[in-house]
């Protein structure tokens, strides 16, 4: 049997992707609900362990000069870089900085990226880029903490924005306060918007500021997806409110800041992060009506209706939208429930009471003070009336069990399709949109 370095190279990459695929699970895993994404993202940068594809590949890496050669651009391809190793005590974002500046043509090899960036706190960037002799400061004391805008945005250009085949970038805690500069003298950085070629974006727990943020999205030259995970709490932390008028996060903050994407961007995920009620509140609803390009937008109701009238919600929506998903994510605290003022809340206790139904289990009588106020009648009433005519699919979900248990779903139970009530259905048919409604989401990663 001749070496295997030595077979043909069509045969070798017919081995190399047998011994690459994962034969203990052929059938995919089933990807996490948009509003896991994020979560589920920060805690895989966070993770000590590595993948046994990874491992495999740089075992093949160090076998010959031919293999390296063959399987250095699949090791390259889809990089995932944890945020910090333990066994090692070292930055490992730090240590792929150095892989980069010691051969630059690595980053033409990279199509995917998930990096985490919250230790981007302060570096020396007086030497040039690449010359290899970064010098990483790791301040412990919040007051110290921050790059300056030149060099964060040069450090982003390089790891980021310079890659000529990256299409898919995911960024975890980038929490800059400042825009990125035009031009630095200390690095030579020159900032030219609308040069990248990244079209698919993630900010996971993103705490940028509006300045920051708006720098960021224009470096795309066509964004065409994206998914902001809002971090409320980090974009207001340490700002005196009465001196900085970007204190608060407000949703036309974030559609300022993507202004520039608004001829290309076609899918929108907007969440945030777990509610810790601190800085988490709501505001007036996002405006959308101008992004004519968008046909996917997966919310969180708060986003969507805020604390203006439901009823209204539709007057912010993109025009051409034509799947529509959204999630209520925090019902115990902020009263954020598809349910609230349904008549079943009102049964729980008054359980001697008699209620005659249509045989679903709901009384349309009784749902009509409901349905009326809620955004999904008058969208569903508008687009009866053409004003989407492209939508076709609304998906709703929450954490609540039922309309008559309260808050959560119960101990053991899973997320499950609720039949709806006929004057849902009824809805639906006349608009000729699909409409289904999740009971039981698990706000958890990986669900």
């Amino acid at each position: 049997m001749p070496q295997p370095e030595l077979l043909p190279e069509d045969v070798l990459h017919v081995i190399l992707q047998h011994i690459l695929h994962d034969h203990d699970h052929d059938v995919s895993p089933t990807p996490p609900h948009f509003y896991n994404v994020a979560d589920w993202t920060e805690a895989a940068t966070k993770s000590q362990k590595c993948p046994q594809r990874t491992r495999t590949l740089r075992s093949l890496m160090l076998t010959s000069r031919r293999l390296y050669a063959l399987v250095k651009p699949l090791f390259y391809r889809d990089i995932l870089v944890p945020q910090w190793n333990i066994e090692q005590g070292k930055h490992v974002t730090w240590t792929f900085y150095q892989c980069i500046a010691r051969d630059p043509a690595l980053r033409d090899l990279i199509h995917s990226a998930v990096l985490n960036t919250d230790h981007f706190r302060g570096y020396d960037l007086s030497s040039p880029v690449f010359a290899g002799r970064w010098q990483l400061a790791v301040y412990e004391s919040p007051d110290e903490r921050g790059s300056t805008p030149g060099e964060l945005a040069a450090l982003m250009e390089t790891l980021f924005f310079k890659c000529a085949n990256l299409r898919r970038l995911t960024v975890v805690e980038f929490n800059a306060w400042n825009a990125l500069v035009d031009e630095d003298s200390e690095t030579g950085f020159r900032f030219r918007p609308r040069t990248s070629p990244i079209t698919h974006l993630t900010l996971a727990k993103c705490g940028a500021k509006e300045r920051a943020l708006t720098s960021l999205l224009a470096w795309p030259r066509a964004l065409q997806t994206l998914h902001y995970d809002a971090n409320q709490s980090a974009w207001a932390f340490h700002y005196d409110e009465e001196e900085d008028e970007e204190a608060e996060w407000t949703c036309a903050a974030f559609v300022r800041a993507l202004a520039a994407q608004k001829s290309t961007l076609t899918e929108l995920s907007l969440t945030r992060q777990t509610p810790d009620h601190e800085r988490m509140f709501m505001g007036p609803r996002i405006d959308l009506s101008g992004f004519a390009r968008l046909r996917v937008l997966r919310i969180f109701e708060l986003f969507l209706v805020g604390v203006e009238p439901a009823d209204q919600a539709w007057r912010g929506m993109p025009p051409n939208l034509e799947v529509l998903e959204v999630f209520y994510d925090d019902a115990s605290y902020q009263g954020i429930r598809f349910f609230a003022g349904h008549p079943a809340e009102d049964r729980r206790f008054d359980e001697g009471a008699e209620h005659e139904g249509d045989g679903d289990g709901e009384e349309d009588v009784d749902l009509e003070e409901w349905w009326k106020w809620l955004w999904l009648r008058a969208l569903l009433a508008e687009q009866g009336m053409g004003r989407f005519p492209a939508l076709k699919t609304v998906r709703v979900y929450t954490t609540e069990s039922e309309p008559e248990s309260g808050y959560g779903r119960g101990r053991g139970q899973s997320m499950r399709l609720w039949k709806l009530p006929r004057c849902i259905r009824e809805s639906a048919r006349q608009a000729a949109v699909h409409v289904e409604v999740w009971l039981g989401a698990d706000r958890s990663p990986g669900k």
